[in-house]
């Protein structure tokens, strides 16, 4: 395809442009040829991220309708271009060339969802069998943790401990009733169950975010309450 005798490949967007609003270059004849050529070096080259194709079709034609009934489409109409990652699009995400902001976040992936799952199970094993130095692990050892719940509102890693420490006989006995349990993509999920105390009036519920670091699955945060504790 050729314009003013040159390349398209080697002609300005001025003169594009003027091409198509006098109705010498077809806009969309003109998406094709670059759509094609993408096609041909993007898996060399890879400058592109998202390729918009069905959009950049739409476009074209409304643009080539417009000037077959005699209207000006506009200065820069028909003219292709890219859009830097950083900026953003309506109806696309920015991902700034992140792979994982580019992707749907997984949730519940096989995965991750088995080892979470594996952790907030050995982690009830351990509260069943006051095994306090297996449950001071699963806790992130940090200022920044936090567990709420009866009578005490224990922050950073240092009270939760002491709370542990000074809890005769630990955690009372309990079964769990209904575990929901949600990974957001592999590093990060929440775990909320329902139980019921030996000897309790009433069942109680429990909640946990969970984070994965380097050295594996750890709760950051935890509320315990039992049913009838404000509404």
């Amino acid at each position: 395809m050729r314009l003013l005798d040159h390349p398209l490949d080697m002609i300005g967007i001025a003169t594009i442009a003027r091409g198509v609003r006098e109705g010498r270059l077809s806009a969309v004849a003109l998406i094709e040829s670059r759509l094609a050529r993408i096609e041909r070096l993007n898996p060399q080259l890879n400058c592109f991220t998202e390729i918009l194709s069905e959009r950049a079709r739409r476009q074209a034609d409304a643009v080539d309708a417009m000037v077959a009934a005699g209207r000006d489409p506009g200065p820069l109409a028909g003219v292709p271009f890219g859009v830097k990652d950083n900026y953003d699009v309506a109806g696309r995400v920015t991902a700034a060339g992140s792979i994982p902001i580019g992707q749907p976040m997984l949730i519940n992936d096989p995965a991750t969802l088995a080892a979470i799952t594996d952790a907030f199970w050995s982690y009830e094993k351990a509260l069943m069998t006051n095994d306090i130095e297996a449950l001071d692990d699963f806790f992130w050892p940090s200022e920044f943790t936090v567990r709420i719940g009866p009578g005490q509102n224990l922050y950073g890693i240092d009270a939760i401990k002491a709370f542990r420490l000074a809890r005769v006989g630990g955690s009372p006995q309990r079964a769990l009733l209904k575990t929901v349990i949600t990974s957001f993509g592999t590093d990060f999920a929440t775990a909320n169950a329902e139980f019921q105390r030996v000897g309790a009036p009433v069942p109680g519920r429990q909640s946990q975010t969970w984070v994965r670091f380097a050295e594996g699955w750890r709760v950051v945060s935890a509320h315990i309450s039992l049913l009838g504790e404000g509404n």
